[in-house]
């Protein structure tokens, strides 16, 4: 059995994000995450603050480290882990932590750029030469702050369409039974005959 799961949840960087160097770069930080409920009266509320420990690894958390800092919308999408550890007083206990594969900011509270230059000049081999400026795509959410994070997004791939199903010729539609057919020999009864 498993001790992780996957999850993806949107929030605040609670704390200024840590990051540590060398072999084994990790980047830690706490994400606040408000439990939200709307009432009878229709208003949304708080109900709940909850804080999770989140950890990044290798050059994730490295670039996480440069991009992000405490009071950040962010979206994180990892998997949860449970850790059973001993407090100092000699207790057992069990705690979780988020290993994030992703940070991204949350375009619903922050101001995100998209800048399309790179997609640009890799189409233009085949579309024609590249526009001259940077294009820059910039969404803003309800409660838009001063945030800017300029994202490098490359193209999706284009999938292969499937492959479309060629129509059965008159003698193969002919040939195939239109209801299962009963063994042949055999009598109601299954006794044989």
């Amino acid at each position: 059995m498993s001790n992780a799961f996957p999850a993806t949840t949107p929030g605040r960087i609670a704390t200024d994000p840590q990051y540590t160097g060398g072999a084994n770069p990790r980047l830690t930080f706490r994400l606040a995450v408000d439990d939200r409920s709307q009432g009878q009266d229709g208003e949304w509320a708080t109900r709940q603050t909850v804080f999770h420990d989140v950890v990044a690894f290798g050059r994730s958390a490295k670039t996480f480290a440069d991009l992000y800092r405490k009071g950040d919308p962010v979206v994180i999408s990892g998997e949860v882990r449970f850790n059973n550890y001993t407090t100092q007083a000699g207790e057992n206990r069990t705690g979780t932590q988020i290993v994030a594969r992703v940070v991204a900011p949350d375009p619903r509270l922050c101001q995100v750029s998209i800048d399309r230059t790179r997609q640009a000049e890799r189409g233009a081999g085949a579309d024609g030469p590249a526009p001259s400026a940077p294009q820059t795509t910039t969404q803003s959410g309800a409660a838009a702050e001063a945030v800017d994070v300029q994202v490098d997004v490359p193209p999706p791939p284009v999938p292969a369409p499937p492959p479309v199903p060629t129509p059965p010729t008159a003698a193969e539609a002919a040939a195939r039974p239109r209801w299962p057919q009963q063994p042949t020999g055999t009598a109601t009864g299954g006794v044989g005959v």
